[in-house]
C-alpha cells in the first residue's frame, strides 16, 4: 500500500521537518491578521489576505501534525524521549486551537451581513490571539550544526520578527525562567502583543537546575 506523501522524505529530509515551518509561520501571521481584521475600518482591506492565510494555517498545522504522527510511527524509539512527548502534546493543542480559529476566521471573512457578521470578527480575533500563544515557543536548529548543510533550515528569526512584539532567543538554558518572565512582561505591558521565544535544539535537550 502506498504511503501518504506527508510520511515520506522531501529532498532527503522527513516531510515533518519541512511542513512544521509552514505551521509556525502561517499560524501567528493569520492570528495577527485576525486581530487587525477586528477593526472595522481595516476589514475590506484585510478580508482576502486574512481568509487565505487562515486557510493556509489550518492546512499546514494538519499536515505538520499528520507527518509528525507518521514519523513517530516509523521511529517508535523517539516516543521514550520526554521532549518528544511534550512536543506531541503541544502539537495536539496547537492543532485544535488553530482549526477552531481558522473556522472562525473563514466565517468572519465570508459573512458580511447580520448579527453574526458583527460578532464573528471579534471571536476570530480572540482565536487569533490563542493561536499566537499556542505557537509562541518555537524550536531552532542545534547551534553546532546551524548553517552547515546538516539540517534543513530557514531564517525563521528574520521571518517571524516583524510579526511579533519581541522575539527572544534563549542561548543559555539557565536563563529560561528569567526570559520566560520577561516574555510575559513584554507581552502584557503597554499595548499587548505576541512575544516569541526561540529555543535552539541543544538548549531544549539540556538539563538545568532551577531550584
Amino acid at each position: 500500500m502506498a504511503l501518504p506523501w506527508w510520511s515520506m522524505e522531501i529532498n532527503g529530509m522527513p516531510a515533518h521537518a519541512l511542513l512544521v515551518h509552514g505551521a509556525v509561520v502561517f499560524g501567528p501571521v493569520a492570528g495577527l491578521l485576525a486581530v487587525a481584521y477586528a477593526v472595522p475600518a481595516l476589514r475590506e482591506r484585510l478580508r482576502g489576505v486574512t481568509l487565505v492565510t487562515a486557510v493556509l494555517a489550518a492546512v499546514f498545522v494538519v499536515l505538520a501534525y499528520l507527518s509528525g504522527d507518521s514519523y513517530l510511527e516509523d521511529n517508535p524509539a523517539l516516543s521514550s524521549i520526554p521532549a518528544v512527548d511534550t512536543h506531541e502534546d503541544r502539537a495536539a493543542f496547537a492543532l485544535w486551537v488553530t482549526l477552531a480559529f481558522s473556522a472562525l476566521a473563514v466565517a468572519a471573512t465570508t459573512l458580511r451581513t447580520g448579527r453574526a457578521a458583527r460578532v464573528l470578527p471579534l471571536l476570530a480575533a480572540v482565536g487569533g490571539v490563542a493561536t499566537v500563544v499556542a505557537v509562541v515557543l518555537t524550536g531552532d536548529a542545534n547551534r553546532e550544526h546551524a548553517w552547515k548543510n546538516m539540517t534543513q533550515e530557514c531564517r525563521q528569526v528574520d521571518i517571524l520578527t516583524p510579526a511579533v512584539k519581541e522575539l527572544i532567543r534563549i542561548e543559555d538554558g539557565r536563563r529560561i525562567p528569567e526570559l520566560v518572565r520577561r516574555a510575559f512582561a513584554v507581552a502584557t505591558s503597554g499595548r499587548p502583543g505576541p512575544v516569541l521565544l526561540d529555543i535552539p535544539e541543544d538548549v531544549c535537550h539540556g538539563t538545568y537546575d532551577f531550584t
